[in-house]
């Protein structure tokens, strides 16, 4: 009489932890980050306005600050900023 009320009590068990593995929730992946391209000195020449030239000059801040350029590749893309700058505002 045990035998037959210990099979119904085994089947629950082993469905209810079947259910748990294929309900079971996965680890959520991390998102991606973003990762912006270094613009070159080419790009940011080439600049069509302010609006354009100031985004190069944001993404560049952005790198410096993140670790992402050093201080000399900083320098030569401002110096491209600032030249680009002073061409779209009359200045030569």
């Amino acid at each position: 009489m045990k035998e037959s009320r210990l099979i119904p009590v085994i089947l629950g068990l082993l469905a209810v932890g079947g259910i748990l593995l294929v309900t079971r929730k996965k680890e959520p992946t991390p998102p991606e980050i973003p990762r912006a391209e270094i613009p070159t000195v080419d790009e940011i020449m080439g600049a069509r306005d302010l609006g354009e030239l100031n985004n190069y000059y944001r993404v560049i801040n952005g790198l410096l600050t993140i670790g992402v350029l050093d201080s000399e590749a900083y320098m030569i893309l401002y110096y491209a900023y600032y030249e680009r700058w002073y061409q779209l505002i009359g200045g030569g």
